[in-house]
Formats: C-alpha cells, structure tokens, sequence
C-alpha cells in the first residue's frame, strides 16, 4: 500500500473532491437557498442578472482558496494533537 502522504503530494487524492455535507438539515437549508437566489435572479433585469452574476462569481472563485486554508489548519491542528499525545506519552515515562 503506498503512504497517503505520497499521494497527496503528488496530487492523486484530494479531501475536497466528491465531498457532499449528510445533514439533512444543510440540505434543505441549500434547497432553499437556491429556490430563493433563482427567484431573485429572476426578479432583475437582464443588465442586472448579468452584473450580479459576474460580483456572484467572483466570490465562487475565492471558495477554493477558502477550503484549502480551512483544510490546511485543520490538518495542522490535527498534527499537533497527536503530537502533544506521544509528548505526553513520553515525558510521562521519563
């Protein structure tokens, strides 16, 4: 079995792909939210819906860099709790 770390280096896995949130209640929050931005969508003109558009797709493109940086501190914090476990281990049997 080849070491997970050598694969997410070289870019083979990635946490991020084919996530989907199971809570039921993000679900239906999210079906509603995207039955309500449809209606509004539609309520502008079209200059508008393409101006709000364009602004919605900037804030799209900042999402990934957002969940690498979540994904990236999590990953450290969760290093340095192992870590402080075999410290612990270790300094206990000194």
């Amino acid at each position: 079995m080849e070491n997970i770390l050598h694969k997410l280096y070289r870019g083979e896995i990635s946490p991020a792909d084919g996530y989907e949130a199971r809570l039921e209640e993000y679900q239906q929050m999210r079906q509603k939210h995207i039955l309500e931005y449809d209606a509004f969508v539609q309520s502008l003109e079209p200059r508008q819906q393409k101006a709000f558009n364009r602004i919605m797709n900037h804030q799209f493109d900042t999402i990934p860099m957002e969940y690498a940086d979540t994904f990236v501190e999590g990953f450290e914090m969760g290093v340095k709790m192992v870590v402080a476990v075999f410290q612990k281990e270790i300094l206990g049997s000194i």
